[in-house]
Formats: C-alpha cells, structure tokens, sequence
C-alpha cells in the first residue's frame, strides 16, 4: 500500500514508468474503478483494516487531529490482522502504520518488521531544484531533488526489511499475510536521483482540467488551505510540471522498491503460491483542476485508487471495469482464506471477479469526509455514470461523469439532472440509514427544507352573531 498515489500513474497506460507493477499486471487484474471510503489516511487505513466505513469504526480523521472523534480503533474491533491470524496465517506488518495512535501488534499482528535506520535521509537537507510555495506563515517546499541515495529512502528500507524476512521464512509451513506499507508518493515530493532526473517537466503536458475556476463548486476548491497538503497552483503550468516532474520521480522510484520484493519473492519460489495485492490508501490531485494535494473534495482524482491483484495461474487476467471499495478487500481476503463473510460489514468479496465472473462488483461505492482542520460533513455517492456530493454547509454537486469525465461541470442546479440527483439523494439516504451514519439526521434535515417550507391552512368563514 503506498500513500497518496494517483490511479493514472501505473500501468502501460499511466503517466508514470512503472515497469514493476506493469509485469504483474500482465498476468493480474486490474481494477480501472477501485474507491477508498475516504480520502485521507487514517480514515482510509482503518476501513481496509476493519471492514467498516470511518463513521463506523469512528477513526473519521486523521489521529493526530485535535477534532478527530477517536484516536485508535475501539477495543475488540476485528482487524483483517485478527481475522487471518485466526484462520492460521502468521500476520505481518511492516511501515506506515497511521491507523490511530496504537500499534499493529494491538490488532491482531504477531510482529512488525523494523527498518534500519537511514544514514542520509533525502528529506534530511541538501534539497535542490525546489518548488517553493511562499504564505503568511512562511515557505514550504513542495518538489525537489536530493542528493542522497535511494537506499536511505524510507522506501527502500521497506522492501530491505521485508526481503530479509521472506528470506528467512521461505521455508516455513506456516501462511503468512504480509502487509507493507509506505509513505510516497505523499508531499513532500522529495526525491534522490536517478529518479529526480527522470522526467522532463517540458515533456509534461497540461491536463485539460488544470485551468478549472472551480465556478459553482464548494468553497473548499478556495478556502480550504493545507500548505503543501492542499494548495492551489493555478496558471502556472511550468510550476506545476516542475513539480510533477518529481512526483512522476517517486511514482517509479516506488515501484522499483515493490519490485525488490516481487523479485524475492520469486527468489524463493514463495511466488508460485503467493497473492500480491498492489493498492494506495486514497489519491493524488496531482495538478488537476489547478489543486494538489487532498482534502475533502471527492473528485476521482482523490476517490479513486490504483487496484492490482496478481495470483500466479490462478486469475483470469484483464482490465475490470466494476465498482470495488478498499473496504471489499476485508471479505476477499477472508474468502481467499477459506473464511465466512461477516453480515455486520459492509463488505463485498471481488475474488469472483479475479476470476473472470461478470455482473460482479457494486451498484455504487459511498465515500465520506469529516474535515481536516475544522469539522465538515461531506457524503458522496458513486455510480459507473454519476456522482452526487453532500455538504452540510455547501453546495452539493452532482456530475456526469460519462458526458464529463473531468468533472468540470457541476450539474446540481441543472434541471436536466432532476432524476439522477433524487436517485442518488434517495440511495445516500438508504445507505446512510443502514449503515447506522451519525450525519443521516443532517442529510434528512438538508433534504427536507431545500425548497423551503409551504403552509396549508383552513380559512373558517366569518360568523355573524
């Protein structure tokens, strides 16, 4: 699982080289419409883990948030760590953690790998070709070369960390689930070369939705303001791919770790028996609609995360169009390991489409946002041709995405769109009642006044004593 990656970056198709990744998805599937329940980590992170959407298992922001409602998971709540561990894996956790403030070996983990420490981290000074962005509170460097080694890169010492233990445990009887986890391509998009090198900002190319005015969106395309987190860099296109450049840069520097790892696993034949699921915790704007970083925007570029399963003769191989949520890996995994589903979660196994099943996968995928810096309340709702956006204390949105697939036209007040925005109000409305959603009382309440109130009233006739 990486951070922050963009599902337009892998693949022959991608933006970016990912030769690695490119291999197995020759032979794997791979999930063109794949969504995480929530474009932020912690969020996200816990309802792979879980099962449950965030207002479920209650981490709806990141855990170090002051505003967050809880900062770890509730004592009791079954993980996929848990769940495995039960039907005989030994569980494995190595890297980024950020499922609230606990640990992996509290959630059903026998043992989290250590990383060797770094010796010359590429974000530790010595940062060079900088893309700056200069506020009131000062500079922050959002893009940039480093002259350290990839080897001293957190992302590396992954995949060192998690060879050494297939090394060692490639003789074992015992199955084994392995989860790592790292941290890029997340801003700062700090790189070491070769890879900083590897893309020519000139030979980027613009994207048709870069020079967006954002005219009748949400306030928060404007207002909501993370530093490099989330900031705008609107016409300047020669900023944006400068920076791009080094994002491309970590894309592949990425995939060259996962392809350390691949190669060991081949090493020691544990392939031939092997699942490999290649996925990323929530997305990237990556300079579409003049806005990088995340927030809670609900646009695909955000919503939408790279999905690669790869099972050595096992799958039927191709491109799979259904709607899959990060929270379906939960019951996959569990049916991969003989396992029953869990009626509690709102889970659903894609093992059937692996194998070339059709009619599979979602009517639609339910993504939400509970704020970053301050206390929102957003829902989205999303088919394979709509998607319509709740905001408590903001214009909604609604597009279509076949005739739009940008998103740059928000249909909300369009009377032609009546029908599919009812359609999909009614469907939230549904979803939010049965998946217990402590903000279905704010949707009702939105909902039920739009238009106003009217008032009927009988008129008595005047009576004359």
């Amino acid at each position: 699982m990486t951070d922050q990656q963009h599902a337009d970056t892998i693949g022959p198709a991608g933006v970016c080289r990912t030769p690695h990744l490119d291999a197995l998805m020759e032979e794997g599937v791979t999930f063109s419409r794949a969504f995480t329940a929530c474009p932020m980590c912690t969020p996200s992170r816990a309802t792979v883990m879980t099962g449950l959407y965030p207002h479920e298992h209650r981490l709806v922001m990141n855990a170090h948030s002051a505003l967050t409602l809880q900062e770890r998971l509730s004592e009791g709540t079954r993980t996929i760590g848990t769940t495995l561990r039960e039907r005989g894996y030994r569980t494995v956790y190595a890297g980024k953690w950020h499922v609230g403030s606990s640990l992996p070996t509290e959630h059903g983990f026998d043992e989290e790998l250590k990383k060797r420490a770094a010796h010359d981290h590429p974000e530790c000074g010595r940062v060079r070709d900088k893309v700056v962005l200069k506020d009131r509170t000062g500079e922050k460097v959002l893009a940039g070369g480093s002259d350290a080694l990839p080897s001293e890169t957190d992302e590396f010492r992954l995949a060192e960390a998690v060879n050494g233990w297939l090394e060692a445990h490639q003789e074992d009887e015992e199955p084994f689930f392995l989860f790592a986890s790292c941290g890029k391509p997340h801003v700062p998009w700090i790189v070491p070369e070769p890879y900083a090198s590897l893309y020519d900002p000139q030979q980027i190319l613009e994207w048709p939705s870069y020079r967006d005015d954002w005219r009748g969106r949400p306030e928060t395309y404007r207002k909501n303001y993370l530093n490099i987190n989330f900031c705008r860099l609107p016409n300047q296109w020669p900023v944006m791919a400068k920076a791009l450049a080094k994002y491309f840069g970590l894309v592949t520097m990425v995939d060259d770790a996962f392809g350390s790892i691949v190669k060991k696993l081949e090493e020691t034949g544990l392939i031939d028996h092997t699942m490999i699921i290649f996925t990323s915790d929530h997305g990237e704007m990556m300079g579409r609609h003049g806005l990088v970083g995340k927030t809670a925007i609900m646009l695909d570029d955000l919503i939408r995360v790279p999905l690669v399963v790869y099972w050595k003769g096992r799958l039927i191989p191709g491109m799979r169009d259904e709607l899959v949520s990060l929270q379906d890996l939960f019951h996959t995994l569990m049916e991969v390991a003989g396992g029953q589903a869990d009626g509690k979660l709102d889970s659903v196994s894609f093992l059937p489409s692996l194998y070339g099943k059709d009619g599979t996968g979602r009517d639609a995928v339910y993504v939400e946002h509970h704020g970053t810096t301050a206390m929102q309340c957003v829902r989205a709702v999303r088919t394979a041709r709509y998607k319509y956006v709740f905001r408590a204390h903001e214009t909604d949105e609604l597009y279509d995405l076949e005739q739009d697939p940008d998103e740059m036209v928000n249909r909300i007040h369009d009377p032609g769109y009546a029908e599919p925005k009812e359609r999909l109000r009614e469907m939230l409305l549904q979803w939010s009642e049965a998946s217990g959603d402590f903000a279905r009382q704010a949707i009702v309440s939105c909902f039920a006044n739009e238009e106003g109130v009217v008032f009927e009233s009988e008129v008595m006739e005047e009576q004359t004593p």
